[in-house]
């Protein structure tokens, strides 16, 4: 009979799974010098992963690994419109 590990533990190993996910691995990762970070903006550049030595990281694909949300999301564009609408029928 099959028994299942306390919730705890589960959420170690739901826990040590995504921190692996999350780092690179050498096989699918390389960094970029020169020529590449030279010509990205400062402002871009900040918004990719970096390794130890500050190197942007390039990745050969997408992640394996997608968490998916748990509820729908909406996107910035309806927030946007939304929040304007607000302020319309506060001023009216």
């Amino acid at each position: 009979m099959y028994s299942q590990p306390p919730f705890n533990v589960m959420m170690q190993q739901q826990q040590q799974q995504q921190q692996q996910q999350q780092q690179p691995s050498p096989s699918n990762s390389s960094t970029a010098t020169g020529r590449p970070t030279e010509s990205i903006s400062p402002e871009l550049a900040s918004m990719f992963k970096r390794d130890k030595d500050g190197q942007l990281l390039w990745f050969a694909g997408p992640p394996a690994h997608v968490t998916p949300t748990t509820q729908p999301v909406h996107s910035v564009a309806y927030l946007e419109w939304k929040r304007k609408q607000q302020q319309q029928q506060r001023q009216d």
